[in-house]
């Protein structure tokens, strides 16, 4: 059974580093992202179970946020 997959989208990439540490252990597959427009990619490449994104990212607006799914 393929695990479930959590894509984190953070322009910080200590933060991504920290989110994909935390759960190397866990029964997911992280896929991180640095931009809307890489996020936007993941989710059409993969199956996301869970996004879990930078609310006050610095390149992305509320607007840009709602086309990123």
């Amino acid at each position: 059974m393929e695990s479930a997959k959590v894509l984190f989208v953070d322009d910080e990439e200590d933060v991504l580093l920290n989110y994909s540490v935390l759960l190397e252990d866990e029964p997911y597959d992280v896929i991180t992202a640095k931009s809307a427009d890489e996020a936007r990619k993941a989710l059409k490449r993969d199956a996301i179970a869970v996004l879990v994104t930078d609310y006050e990212m610095h390149v992305v607006n509320r607007s840009e946020e709602r086309r990123v799914g």
